[in-house]
């Protein structure tokens, strides 16, 4: 295996929440593909050291927040490289492309038209996905009309990215009739759907994710040929090899703490799931016994966000 070469990446927001692209040159490594800023950590630096310095170098500006987002190891064959990206929330000046780059603000949603480098999808997929999952709560003993004015409070009370429609009490053709509400909410809001759900009952939706529980995934044991944008429930290392090998997107990870759904359930903590980011070049969501203030502590061990159900409810 070649020499792992270190990259600080930085995926930098505005006020507005719009995403900065630069776009390489057309003489360097994956020339004429769309990136975030960043570069190659020195051997006297540390990662944030170097992207403070590669952002200054690129871009003309000097971040001033910023936190851990995911890291991502990949080799193409010439060059292996280490990705290790941080969200810049904050910063000083206007950006300018410093080195005669093309450079475009772009909404989350738009990234899909943008071609990247195969190491940055998981970053584009973290991103498209946000950081913050809404797991619905249970259908039973609730008329449509209620849950789904439920649904669009959570909206408007929480800051959610992603909606995953989980509705096990629901027969197939009301669960179908009812993801259909909930994806017509979701093109009005802009937030990113799954449908927790069998691949036969996804085929008859509208497009848009599907998420598989641990037990479907693997009754299922080879790559999914659905073209599914696709996120699976993991308790362990070896669901999640099982996940990527089915052609996940992103994985959830849990019971991260304690949870009252299940109380038996021994959790893992959030130094496995650390351990698990290390070595998954896809992006990883922590669920279990979790509340929006442990957004923080998940991008610290290597999570891109957070996925629950009463934390978006209360």
């Amino acid at each position: 295996m070649s020499k792992i070469v270190h990259v600080a990446v930085g995926v930098i927001l505005d006020e507005g929440g719009r995403i900065l692209l630069t776009r390489r040159h057309q003489d360097q490594h994956q020339g004429g593909l769309w990136e975030f800023p960043g570069g190659k950590v020195e051997s006297s630096e540390s990662v944030q050291q170097a992207l403070v310095r590669e952002l200054i170098e690129e871009v003309g500006i000097e971040a001033t927040a910023y936190h851990p987002f995911i890291q991502i190891e990949h080799d193409y064959g010439d060059v292996h490289v280490l990705l290790d990206v941080w969200q810049v929330t904050a910063f000083n000046k206007t950006p300018m492309p410093k080195e005669g780059q093309m450079m475009e603000w772009v909404h989350r949603s738009q990234l899909q038209h943008f071609e990247f480098p195969k190491a940055n999808q998981a970053i584009v997929t973290a991103l498209e996905v946000g950081d913050s999952i809404f797991i619905t709560p249970t259908t039973k003993g609730i008329e449509k009309k209620e849950y789904l004015e439920k649904i669009q409070k959570a909206l408007v009370n929480h800051r959610i990215t992603a909606i995953q429609f989980r509705a096990h009490d629901l027969d197939i053709d009301t669960y179908i009739d009812w993801a259909k509400s909930i994806f017509d909410i979701t093109q009005q809001t802009g937030h990113q759907l799954f449908y927790n759900t069998s691949i036969e009952v996804f085929k008859k939706l509208p497009k848009a994710g599907l998420h598989l529980t641990a037990k479907r995934a693997k009754s299922l044991g080879a790559e999914i040929k659905e073209d599914a944008f696709l996120s699976v429930s993991c308790h362990n290392s070896h669901e999640v090899e099982s996940a990527i090998k089915l052609g996940a997107s992103l994985i959830y990870l849990s019971p991260v703490l304690p949870t009252q759904s299940h109380p038996d359930a021994t959790p893992i903590g959030w130094d496995e799931v650390k351990r698990i980011s290390r070595v998954t070049t896809i992006p990883i969501y922590a669920l279990g016994g979790l509340g929006q203030k442990d957004i923080v502590e998940a991008f610290e061990n290597g999570a891109s966000g957070i996925a629950g159900i009463s934390t978006f409810i209360a």
